[in-house]
């Protein structure tokens, strides 16, 4: 099964930790692949794993009405291209 993560409200700090430790404890035997979604400050950071994907969202999503449109519009189109779960 593949996971998808939306990181794209994540901010350098607690978030970022609680990714970073979340992505370094991942189950091999349960997903195959985990998509990660965030801006390239974020990614940046993210363990090295051939299990994670990281995959960069625009810097221009980071205002609240671009995430907005970003979480309610082409966040689903890409899941369902992926077609994995998605954790939020």
């Amino acid at each position: 099964m593949d996971l998808s993560i939306d990181a794209s409200n994540l901010l350098l700090g607690g978030g970022l930790k609680h990714l970073q430790c979340l992505l370094g404890n991942i189950r091999t035997d349960f997903f195959s692949r985990v998509i990660v979604y965030g801006p390239v400050k974020i990614l940046e950071h993210l363990p090295h794993s051939s299990l994670i994907e990281p995959r960069e969202i625009s810097v221009k999503h980071s205002s609240l009405v671009n995430r907005f449109w970003w979480q309610t519009s082409e966040l689903g189109r890409r899941l369902h291209a992926d077609k994995g779960v998605l954790f939020k």
